[in-house]
This record gives structure tokens, C-alpha cells and sequence, in this order.
């Protein structure tokens, strides 16, 4: 099966850009995953949504997120208070600048992404932005989101394309 991206907008560089896909570079394919199954009639285990007070069954579209800001008391979030609230990064990925490649310790790098052109459209222009950052010897910084978070992603040249590393925040595990 064909990894499905990640990501998809836009990297700029000045005022040339090209349409992008991030891709996970990490794959868990040595991981093995398990359906619960009903040892009786070998069929899966379907999970029901329900409320947690009445117990009556809860279609998921009718389902909302909210945030706990009080014993059982909640803030209703939607997808559209969501949506009014996305910055620009949400869909560009713009280089903000260039650093020398060995002034970011690779210890800091959470994860990987292979960012590739999203489309023929596109190939073109990526070259040009890939060359660019190869021809300095630089690491170009931009931002992005992913998963709903601000992350600020380190673009290099690797084999022909282009990786983003995101930083891993220095608030992780209670630190800084």
C-alpha cells in the first residue's frame, strides 16, 4: 500500500514556491498489530461511542472536542472554531532562513519527513529550491503545521530530494 502523505501545501522561498507533500520517513513495518476478536465467532471487536453518563449510543458525527478546563465542566470546541483559529504555516511551509548545517546538534531533531513535490506541477521549481539550499551548504528553517502544532523544521538535501527535521521541544519530559 502506498504511504499517504502526511502534509500537503506549499513551500516557499522568497517569492518562488511549489506545492509539497510531507511523508513520514519513519516506518513501523516490523510492527506487529493486533484487532481484538471475539474468540467465539472470530469476527472483530467493533467500538462503541457512547455517553458516558446516560450510556445511550453516540453517533461519532454528532461527537464534538472538548477541553476540561473544570471537574466535568467543558469547553466545546468545532471543527470550525479550529479552522479560524490555523495560521498561515498550516499550508506554506516559507524558509524563513538558512543556518550552517553543523550548528544544529542532530540530537534535537524529533522527527523525519521526506518532503517531495505534490504533483508535475511542481518538480521544476522544487529542483530549483532543493539546488538552492544544496549550493549554500546551508540548512534552510521554516515552520509548518503538523498534527495541529506550530513546529519549526530544519529542510536539508538528502538523496536527491529534500528532509524536514522537526526540533524537539526543550519543554519535553518536564525540562526547560
Amino acid at each position: 500500500m502506498a504511504q499517504r502523505p502526511i502534509w500537503r501545501g506549499h513551500l516557499r522561498l522568497a517569492l518562488v514556491s511549489c506545492p509539497v507533500a510531507l511523508y513520514s520517513a519513519k516506518h513501523d513495518r516490523n510492527t506487529i498489530r493486533f484487532n481484538m476478536i471475539n474468540p467465539e465467532s472470530g469476527n472483530r471487536i467493533r467500538m462503541v461511542t457512547q455517553d458516558a453518563e446516560t450510556g445511550e449510543p453516540v453517533e461519532r458525527s454528532q461527537t464534538v472536542k472538548g477541553y476540561q478546563f473544570k471537574k466535568d465542566l467543558y469547553l466545546l470546541v468545532t471543527d470550525e472554531d479550529l479552522d479560524s483559529v490555523k495560521v498561515e504555516s498550516s499550508s506554506v511551509m516559507t524558509v524563513d532562513k538558512f543556518v550552517e548545517a553543523n550548528s544544529i546538534d542532530p540530537v534535537y531533531f524529533d522527527a523525519s519527513y521526506y518532503v517531495a513535490p505534490d504533483g508535475e506541477a511542481g518538480r521544476d521549481v522544487y529542483a530549483v529550491l532543493r539546488e538552492a539550499i544544496t549550493q549554500t551548504g546551508r540548512i534552510a528553517l521554516s515552520r509548518v503545521v503538523i498534527g495541529q502544532r506550530e513546529r519549526t523544521v530544519a529542510l536539508r538535501p538528502m538523496e536527491g530530494g529534500l528532509v524536514a527535521h522537526s526540533r524537539i521541544s526543550l519543554r519535553r519530559g518536564g525540562a526547560g
